[in-house]
């Protein structure tokens, strides 16, 4: 269990039984595809192969040697459970490397080896030990360029691993002020359209169109009737359909300010409207007929809670749509979150809904009629 890797032959019953090398010992130059695959199967012999793996070889300011590996993430995936072992000069230490590695790195596999890390001490002192920050700082580093040198070199390898890594990188954004740094330039996003992009490349790309706003769902299977009207604009919607997905965006927009993220449904945008046949004439009570036709469906429908405006829209296939506004979304999901048990009352708490009704639409004109 503990000498399965030291350098002297260990004899059980006259059978030697440490027979595998350390391959995080010899120069990551030396070593093949096969022999990270194999050491990765002997590591942990009942798991799918990895996706693909950072050698480290440290010697300065301190000393450091390991192979993490980054994993398929299985739906039954424990965060908690700790999967890095850790050893001292080959001698397996422990399999919990929680002080040695950010939190959000703990969902890799593999081995960390350093003969600096202060074993005699309380777990409580190796957590302020200025090496263990050292450690953990390099660690953390030393993936967020391996992942930055992936998606610039092989970016169809990057994007098809995205499902099983995104939530190592978006959990290390969120709680590693450097980590973020390094990540911005790789943290993308997929479009409706199939696209990938970060978050500064869709804002350059489309500021003309969307002035500095993030158009965005999170349900990908309620969006035909915007998909089309945006897609007509020549405008992508980025898919947040990730749980983590919600904090991240409100950690993003603190970062790319005043540009902020809108879900597609949450403001009559101007992509939306069709401008040459929106309705300006204006009766002798200074009412035009979408107003007058706003007021008839809010009187019909006898609810206060629903706001009703008539606009038209980019597309006459559209009746209309219900609207809340993204704020008060927000918090209403967020209220969700906190206290789903109470899910049905909380929505009926937060956010005054606007059900926009479409004149551009051949049955809402027969009803204004």
């Amino acid at each position: 269990h503990y000498c399965s890797f030291l350098p002297y032959p260990v004899y059980l019953d006259g059978k030697k039984i440490n027979t595998e090398e350390p391959l995080w010992i010899k120069a990551p130059s030396g070593c093949k595809e096969e022999d990270y695959l194999n050491f990765y199967k002997h590591l942990y012999p009942m798991e799918e192969p990895p996706l693909f793996w950072i050698h480290l070889n440290v010697d300065y300011p301190f000393h450091l040697k390991g192979i993490l590996y980054f994993p398929k993430i299985r739906r039954d995936f424990d965060a908690d459970k700790n999967t890095v072992k850790l050893y001292c000069n080959r001698v397996f230490v422990s399999d919990n490397c929680k002080d040695v590695i950010p939190s959000y790195l703990m969902a890799l596999r593999g081995v960390i080896d350093s003969p600096d890390i202060p074993l005699n001490v309380s777990r409580s002192y190796l957590q302020m030990d200025k090496t263990v920050r050292q450690l953990s700082g390099h660690i953390s580093k030393k993936v967020a360029d391996s992942l930055g040198s992936l998606y610039r070199n092989d970016k169809e390898k990057f994007i098809k691993s995205w499902e099983d890594i995104s939530l190592v990188i978006k959990v290390g954004v969120l709680e590693d002020e450097k980590f973020y740094e390094r990540a911005k330039d790789f943290l993308i996003w997929p479009t409706v359209g199939k696209e990938w992009m970060t978050a500064a490349e869709y804002l350059d790309r489309f500021k003309e169109k969307t002035k500095d706003k993030i158009i965005y769902t999170k349900d990908t299977s309620h969006l035909s009737i915007f998909s089309d009207l945006y897609k007509q604009k020549g405008i992508e919607i980025v898919v947040a359909s990730h749980p983590v997905d919600p904090y991240l965006i409100d950690f993003l927009e603190r970062k790319i300010a005043p540009a902020s993220f809108q879900r597609l449904d949450a403001a009559i945008d101007e992509n939306l409207i069709d401008k040459e046949k929106e309705d300006t004439l204006q009766d002798a009570e200074g009412k035009t007929s979408s107003h007058k036709l706003a007021e008839f469906i809010k009187s019909k429908l006898g609810d206060d809670k629903v706001a009703v405006e008539a606009k038209s829209l980019a597309s006459h296939h559209v009746t209309g749509f219900v609207m809340l506004d993204e704020s008060q979304r927000r918090f209403r999901d967020y209220m969700l979150r906190m206290d789903p048990n109470n899910a049905m009352q909380t929505m009926g708490m937060f956010g005054k809904q606007t059900y926009v009704v479409n004149t551009n639409n051949s049955l809402i004109s027969a009803l204004e009629k």
